[in-house]
């Protein structure tokens, strides 16, 4: 009850300082310490959105305005040695030939924030063609980067280190998601065909547009209330992190009024109408978003639940596993998404235990072995 509480008035900060308003006293009752606090500001991803748009954190405690600010100033770091690597891989591939499309958060970062910085993310994501995948690889090697040890269906893990210490990751995707079903979804309405120019990123750098980022945006929080959210060594499973409802709100307010009507649409043809209108009614809630008036239920006609929350909603390993093969087309992906599934890396199996990260390898499978075979007796395989 603290963290939602802390978290409304996170919200409340946020929308103030989007709309230049007085900011909220501090909620003294809260009996909350700088650390709970600080966490919950990291979860939320807002650390240098707060101190370039608050500047004067009134009666915060002193506490956590100095880790606020120095979680801030690693922000900034790791932007500006994360834009050289990210800019040079691009211009490489510009320079090879080899068409990309930059997805996510560093999509949005360089094309809706006034400072790419304030958009907190872990890594970046790039769309390539499937067929050139190896010569994308010979890229990103001559480039400074290495694979890492997971091979999910449709996207590789990429990482560089730097000499100033950071370990910069790149998920290169051949689909726009690793879930066949996810990918359909996004595939439908062809994003390709609306991309934009980053200029900011790179000269060449060309990334998803503003429709497809808000579909995207959308399924993405959903998808982390199904599976997840790391934070540091815990795993949250928590869908309305604040700087997605930032996301939200920029997308919208950058939005011709057709756009609109092409966002209705897309979001029916991929089936995820309902998590769309979610994803509008959070940014709404939260920070007040504007949405026309005639979106909401132009949206909600598409009629309940899509498939796409079905897919997410499933308790069922089996069920989504059917849905994943029923939507891969090759005999090669339909192995890949069964073995993703049945036999997944250490980095998967990781994420899914993070308080047991340290443990070999074998004894992670053997629990997540145990653990299925509950869920078998439970029914919910």
């Amino acid at each position: 009850m603290q963290n939602d509480a802390f978290d409304l008035y996170l919200g409340q900060c946020v929308r103030c300082a989007l709309q230049s308003a007085p900011l909220p006293a501090w909620p003294g009752a809260l009996a909350l310490d700088a650390d709970e606090a600080a966490s919950r500001i990291s979860f939320h991803g807002l650390a240098l959105l707060l101190v370039e748009t608050m500047h004067d954190f009134r009666d915060w405690p002193a506490e956590l305005v100095t880790a606020t600010k120095e979680e801030a100033r690693l922000q900034r770091f790791w932007e500006m040695d994360h834009a050289r690597a990210i800019s040079g891989l691009l211009e490489a591939l510009q320079a090879a030939g080899l068409p990309a499309l930059v997805l996510k958060g560093t999509a949005l970062a360089y094309s809706l924030y006034p400072d790419p910085a304030i958009r907190r993310r872990g890594d970046s994501d790039i769309l390539i063609e499937k067929s050139r995948r190896p010569d994308v690889r010979e890229v990103f090697t001559a480039c400074g980067f290495q694979p890492g040890e997971e091979l999910r269906p449709f996207q590789e893990c990429w990482r560089r280190n730097t000499q100033f210490g950071f370990d910069h990751v790149v998920d290169l995707h051949w689909r726009i998601s690793a879930s066949p079903v996810i990918a359909a979804a996004l595939d439908a309405s062809r994003p390709a065909d609306r991309a934009i120019d980053l200029p900011r990123l790179s000269a060449h750098a060309r990334a998803t547009g503003y429709i497809d980022n808000l579909i995207l945006t959308c399924i993405n929080r959903a998808s982390h209330r199904a599976f997840g959210y790391m934070v540091g060594n815990d795993k949250l499973y928590e869908s309305d992190r604040l700087i997605w409802a930032v996301d939200i709100d920029r997308l919208a307010a950058a939005f011709a009024a057709d756009d609109w009507e092409t966002l209705v649409r897309c979001a029916a043809i991929g089936g995820c109408s309902d998590i769309v209108l979610s994803g509008l009614a959070f940014a709404e809630a939260a920070l007040g978003t504007p949405i026309p008036d005639r979106v909401k239920p132009a949206l909600g006609e598409a009629g309940g639940e899509g498939h796409v929350a079905r897919y997410l909603g499933t308790d069922s390993t089996r069920r989504r596993l059917t849905l994943d093969l029923a939507a891969t087309s090759s005999l090669r992906d339909k192995v890949r998404v069964m073995r993703s599934t049945l036999l997944p890396g250490p980095e998967i199996l990781r994420e899914r235990f993070p308080e047991a990260r340290d443990w070999p390898i074998a004894a992670l499978q053997a629990r997540r072995l145990l653990g299925g075979l509950g869920d078998l007796v439970r029914g919910r395989i």
